[in-house]
């Protein structure tokens, strides 16, 4: 079988913006199985499964989600403080920069994520940017349970930066129950939203919660955990 075509089909699937995307990745992912005669009991199998429910559930629910875009711009005076700046802040900060600005000059703005426009806007404000730094989000297959009863345990599967901040896709176990979906948080890491379903039920996981507060106390520790470099929550 060939693992970096399995690699390159499950980062195609992530990838996917629309349903008609995850169809056309869908049809391509049936193919790979068809050739590779992928058995269904497979971990190749069930990984290729997993990613197109995760996708599946975070497009389907997204049209529901309504937040304000909010655009970073890195203006020529920015630029002039940027370069002022360098030799007063810590190494980190000033390595990230440099980084940062050969993309610019190279590549042009339109090149950089939401999150290295976020940081030349924290640079220009005279923040260090020691934060950026490895975070429990960089490391998939991490798994987080409540310490107070019902408990809720959740496994973070990948996470997906967007304008707003992060989706943090997933599953739920809770009161004998799974639930697949995703949790967003902002670029300051507060929770902003929680999205998560029995895909065989249908049922929302904070309508079946008798306690929404304890679920969404759950999961505001959960984002603060993914976004630390040193212990999960």
């Amino acid at each position: 079988m060939d693992n970096v075509k399995l690699l390159k089909l499950i980062k195609k699937i992530s990838e996917c913006k629309d349903l008609e995307d995850l169809k056309s990745a869908i049809k391509e992912t049936n193919e790979f199985i068809t050739d590779n005669k992928i058995k269904s009991s497979s971990d190749e199998y069930k990984k290729l499964e997993e990613r197109i429910k995760l996708i599946h559930f975070r497009l389907k629910k997204s049209k529901k989600l309504k937040t304000e875009n909010k655009t970073y711009v890195v203006s020529e005076e920015q630029l002039k403080r940027l370069t002022k700046i360098l030799s007063e802040v810590d190494s980190t900060s000033q390595d990230i920069i440099d980084r940062i600005l050969d993309q610019v000059s190279q590549h042009g703005e339109e090149s950089l994520s939401p999150s290295q426009k976020k940081k030349l806007e924290d640079f220009s404000s005279g923040k260090s940017l020691e934060y950026d730094k490895p975070k429990y989000r960089d490391r998939p297959g991490v798994t987080f349970e409540s310490e107070e009863e019902p408990i809720i345990t959740f496994t973070f599967r990948e996470a997906i930066e967007t304008e707003e901040g992060f989706e943090y896709l997933g599953e739920v176990e809770f009161m004998n129950n799974v639930y697949t979906g995703f949790v967003i948080a902002d670029h300051d890491d507060n929770l902003s939203a929680i999205e998560f379903e029995n895909l065989e039920t249908e049922k929302d996981l904070l309508e079946e919660s008798e306690d929404n507060s304890h679920v969404v106390n759950f999961f505001e520790g959960v984002v603060k955990g993914l976004s630390d470099e040193d212990n999960p929550y």
